[in-house]
């Protein structure tokens, strides 16, 4: 019978240049986790917000389209890098009037080919990126930017990840008529959390978008993992 020996550990965690043993619980049963949690233990995992406590974040270009070359964020993924999203959290609202058939769009895709263009970059706003392993001291090598109002010539949207649209109904009731609003017109909430994310390899991009037939108003959050590739 064979017999595996391990190095029991309740709460540190063993380091990279360890011997690669077993590790046990007190009771003897190996501990294991998950490849993308141990990604956040060792530091490669990351974070940005759009829109924070009460300042919302209108959609890009005239925020009533959604404008291919003025995201309203984009991680930009250099060569040497891969990225894989772990969460995008996305609250978009329209404010009221809001008529029959406007309609409401958040969609988060990929560009397969190319990070942001040093020569034809826009204007966007420089995101602060957060360690979601809050004691590493590592820092992300990609280049994030939200809320585009000048375009950037290297935004091709190549395959739409999660893409959620909403369009007001008017509905009657007795002698009256009205526009049926609620979370069907006036707001999604978008929850992207792939069980099997794409792996973004650099050059490349990750990419989010809000607007509809009004003004388009948001909040999202967005993570990702990262090594080299």
């Amino acid at each position: 019978m064979a017999l595996i020996k391990g190095k029991v550990a309740e709460t540190s965690q063993l380091g990279n240049t360890d011997e690669q043993i077993a590790r046990l619980a007190p009771d003897g049963s190996i501990v294991t986790k998950d490849s993308f949690q141990a990604m956040i233990d060792e530091g490669r995992a990351f974070a940005f917000n759009v829109g924070t406590l009460v300042t919302k974040a209108t959609g890009s270009g005239v925020g009533t389209v959604l404008d291919p070359n003025q995201p309203d964020f984009m991680v930009s993924v250099p060569t040497g890098t891969s990225i894989w999203t772990k969460s995008v959290r996305i609250s978009a609202f329209q404010l009221s009037p809001i008529g029959t058939g406007d309609v409401i769009d958040v969609l988060v895709g990929i560009d397969r080919d190319e990070a942001i263009n040093a020569g034809t970059p826009g204007t966007g706003t420089d995101e602060t990126v957060v360690n979601l392993n809050t004691k590493s001291s590592k820092t992300t090598s990609c280049t994030v930017k939200s809320q585009f109002t000048v375009d950037t010539g290297s935004a091709t949207l190549d395959l739409e990840l999660a893409h959620v649209t909403r369009t007001a109904v008017e509905y009657t009731v007795g002698s009256g008529t009205g526009i049926l609003q609620g979370q069907n017109s006036e707001g999604i909430d978008m929850v992207y959390e792939p069980l099997k994310p794409v792996k973004i390899v650099g050059p490349g991009k990750l990419l989010g978008y809000w607007g509809g037939t009004n003004v388009v108003f948001a909040y999202a959050q967005v993570e990702w993992y990262e090594l080299t590739a």
